[in-house]
């Protein structure tokens, strides 16, 4: 059965609700905190870290900001739990925002909504350092400021969208199809003005963006050959990829609100209607179009490339507050148990899984076949088995890894950096900007893997190799003790590699284009020829 609207005149059912929330907040701030505190660190996470102790305003993957809010937090702590703040706290300013535009919009949902936000998968499970907290939140104000500058026909609210918008794009360029959402807003509902909202907006985004080029071109264009032709290189044509990314939506939101958005005459829903009439009245839509535009592409991209889960976090707060006019309170009250159950299952697996013994952890992810994780698990679980066993040997050999995960724990755990050894991944190569391999000409160098093929990997750059086993916990470690690097070789056969692989332009780059440092630094300028194919593989 469809229902309207109803009038909130409830003082008693306010107060409820307003403790609702504020527990709820306090609760999930505790979970979050405790999760944080004690969950080991992850390779992504490591590796973002190395950022923040190289600040620069440009990275190989994305530009700045991360790295910006990294060294941040690290001037108070280099601790789990402090470098996890950002990612802790964002979902929180984000909520207490959801519930001042309720308030002033749908007072009679605001808390309802801002706490079933509180205990959904978007804000729980939101505790790791990544490249989306600042998207996620910066993007976030950016639609609350395009909203007020809707409701008040404000520029100044629009440019202040702009430099929002902006900042969340010096993040991530998972930022521009929230612009696109945000401009095609503007230039649809702000009338004979539409176009001096559309001015300041674009004013807010044009300093970050230029920011953000002038790194590009000393830096070799890295972001864009990281995001959009390195990385897209496996892409082909799957059918099932909205269906995904619509699973990766109910993930987002919990399945409760997903059932009561589906269920076929579900007491306390509001028609479509009623609904799109009161997103229109209060200005509302301005989320509905922020999260339905980037939505909608990335339901298209996931037909020729898969979306990650992470894409969409940035517009799960849109939808939560789109959906506001959708159910009355009691329904929104409705969903709170559900979709805090909902979020509370992966913690409770996590947590079990880190209290079980290293060996039945083994067996877990044999079940799951992922069994070869299990020797990168132990790196960051048990750090302190691993590290004293290479001590011996740190004052003679230079610590390095075959991968960048393993590379950047150990540097964590290890407090110093650890440069990677071979060709490496696409994706994770700031070591390309930081590692100059000629210091290490002639010396020693000792790499931590758990791969066979990385010892034959490295015998032909050095005089003499041999390798120990380590047995921790039941991972089956190998320290390769490489005596004698011939850098020349390396050059020659690894670091050509990755410069024709990794950093080759395409025709059209070539006429404003410049190799970066990497290039330019091992003499590899004719590998990035334009006219070169681009590697298959």
């Amino acid at each position: 059965m469809q229902r309207d609207f109803r009038s909130y005149d409830s003082t008693d059912e306010s107060a409820s609700f307003a403790k609702l929330f504020l527990v709820t907040a306090g609760a999930t701030l505790l979970i979050k905190l405790l999760l944080a505190a004690f969950f080991p660190m992850t390779g992504d996470e490591a590796y973002f870290i190395i950022w923040g102790k190289h600040l620069d305003y440009g990275y190989y993957d994305h530009p700045g900001m991360t790295g910006w809010w990294l060294w941040l937090m690290l001037q108070i702590s280099d601790a789990a739990w402090v470098v996890r703040l950002p990612a802790v706290l964002a979902p929180f300013a984000v909520a207490f925002m959801i519930r001042s535009v309720l308030r002033e919009t749908l007072p009679d949902r605001a808390d309802l909504v801002a706490a079933l936000f509180l205990v959904s998968p978007t804000n729980l499970l939101n505790f790791f350092t990544t490249t989306d907290t600042p998207v996620f939140l910066f993007g976030f104000m950016a639609a609350v400021k395009v909203w007020q500058g809707f409701r008040r026909d404000e520029v100044i609210d629009t440019f202040w969208a702009g430099l929002l918008l902006g900042a969340a794009f010096f993040a991530k360029y998972f930022a521009v199809p929230l612009g696109v959402a945000l401009g095609v807003f503007v230039l649809l509902n702000h009338g004979r003005r539409r176009f001096v909202h559309f001015a300041a907006l674009a004013a807010g985004v044009i300093p970050w963006a230029a920011l953000n080029i002038l790194w590009l071109y000393h830096n070799g264009w890295t972001n864009i050959l990281f995001n959009f032709f390195n990385r897209n290189r496996s892409a082909e044509f799957n059918p099932a990829g909205p269906l995904i990314v619509l699973a990766f939506l109910v993930v987002y939101l919990g399945p409760a609100v997903a059932w009561f958005l589906l269920k076929p005459r579900a007491a306390g829903r509001v028609s479509l209607a009623a609904t799109w009439a009161r997103l229109r009245e209060t200005g509302l839509h301005t989320f509905a179009v922020g999260a339905g535009i980037p939505i909608a592409i990335f339901l298209a991209v996931s037909l020729a490339k898969p979306v990650g889960l992470h894409w969409l976090l940035t517009f799960a707060p849109m939808l939560f507050v789109a959906l506001a006019p959708r159910f009355e309170p009691a329904l929104f009250r409705r969903m709170y148990r559900p979709t805090l159950a909902f979020s509370l299952i992966p913690i409770v697996l996590v947590s079990v899984l880190l209290a079980i013994p290293p060996q039945t952890g083994r067996l877990v992810l044999e079940k799951f076949g992922r069994g070869d994780d299990y020797e990168s698990v132990i790196l960051g679980v048990y750090p302190e088995k691993v590290l004293p066993v290479l001590e011996p040997y740190m004052a003679e050999y230079t610590l390095m890894s075959a991968s960048y995960a393993k590379a950047a724990v150990l540097g964590y755990h290890a407090r110093q950096y650890v440069p990677v050894f071979g060709e490496g991944s696409y994706h994770a190569r700031q070591d390309d900007f930081l590692t100059d391999f000629r210091r290490f000409d002639g010396g020693n160098i000792m790499v931590v893997t758990h791969k066979d093929r990385d010892v034959e990997a490295c015998r032909p750059f050095f005089d003499e190799v041999e390798v120990k086993p380590i047995n921790v916990e039941d991972a089956h470690l190998l320290l390769i003790l490489c005596r004698g690097f011939h850098f020349e070789r390396y050059r020659d056969q690894v670091l050509r590699k990755i410069a024709r692989q990794y950093y080759t332009y395409p025709d059209w780059m070539r006429s404003f284009a410049r190799p970066g440092p990497f290039v330019r630094r091992y003499g590899l300028e004719e590998e990035t020829d334009g006219s070169r194919a681009m590697p298959t593989n």
